[in-house]
């Protein structure tokens, strides 16, 4: 996945929304390969790493923290 300006225009409403809930939102840059490499050629933007927050992932000692899950809904919720 590539940072284009659409891309950082929506990591910029995500974390005006995220201040609001009390959630400090950084960009990260990694490595690797996701399904949003796919969603930003074709011309969406996108941001990865939304989902659940949790520890060693894609390994069998992958796992996530529950409470996230009520954080990150609360998040996409206010997204719109």
């Amino acid at each position: 996945m590539f940072a284009t300006e659409d891309n950082k225009k929506l990591f910029a409403l995500v974390q005006e929304q995220a201040k609001k809930l009390g959630i400090e939102m950084t960009a990260k840059v990694g490595g690797g390969s996701s399904d949003a490499g796919w969603t930003v050629r074709a011309g969406a933007p996108t941001l990865c790493g939304m989902g659940a927050i949790g520890e060693f992932n894609h390994t069998t000692r992958e796992y996530i923290f529950v409470d996230s899950l009520v954080q990150r809904a609360k998040l996409l919720a206010f997204i719109h």
